[in-house]
């Protein structure tokens, strides 16, 4: 039977190299809680490294439960990144990063591969959807979890009333760099006159001296 909470002394860990704590000390509540609705491994190991230059082998649970929060907020703010994900899947505790644990959630809503190719060799980075040609200069790209899962579905390619006009777009910022060249080539010209009627202030006066 699994325990719900500390009850006694005894069932608190005392082992000082112990990340993790007893198995008590682990528990997170039902089916492990469901606290951070959205998670993908690729962004909380991002914001892991970016805020406290940590990884999951040596963050603490303070540093953990920041990426996590980051990770939840980034997601839920970008909702076309989330159509492929599974909500409350990912980690919900420090307890849950730990992989002897009962409940470890570190690979949840991993991009699905095929565990052998047509020869038998095991795939993992160079599983096929993870590798994209550019139609432009033919070479390989490897693609991240998030882009590789978009690319999977047809929707990606359609066309939809919220897409920005990136050929209007490149169009008007060819037009607001030549402004603004103009503008810098203006002031410049500007200045330069300005100062040469100093100039010639300058020499009038030692003139009339």
């Amino acid at each position: 039977m699994r325990c719900g909470s500390i009850q006694k002394v005894s069932e608190r860990c005392i082992d000082p190299e112990s990340r993790f704590g007893s198995e008590c000390e682990q528990y997170n509540g039902a089916q492990g809680g469901r606290y951070i609705k959205w998670y993908s491994k690729q962004m909380f190991e991002f914001y892991l490294r970016r805020f406290t230059g940590a990884c999951v082998a040596n963050c603490t649970e303070r540093q953990c439960m920041d990426a996590l929060a980051s990770t939840n907020h980034h997601l839920r703010t970008n909702p076309e990144k989330v159509n492929h994900l599974t909500p409350y899947v990912g980690p919900q505790c420090f307890a849950h990063l730990d992989k002897n644990g009962s409940d470890y959630r570190l690979n949840a809503n991993m991009l699905p591969v095929a565990k052998k190719s047509r020869d038998g060799v095991s795939l993992d980075a160079f599983h096929i959807d993870r590798w994209e040609q550019c139609c432009v200069c033919s070479k390989w790209r490897f693609v991240d979890e998030d882009s590789a899962r978009l690319l999977q579905s047809d929707r990606f390619f359609e066309q939809c009333d919220s897409d920005m006009d990136w050929a209007m777009w490149l169009s008007e910022a060819w037009l607001s760099r030549d402004w603004h060249t103009q503008s810098v080539r203006n002031l410049k010209l500007q200045l330069t006159r300005q100062s040469n009627m100093l100039n010639l202030s300058e020499l009038q006066q030692l003139s009339a001296t």
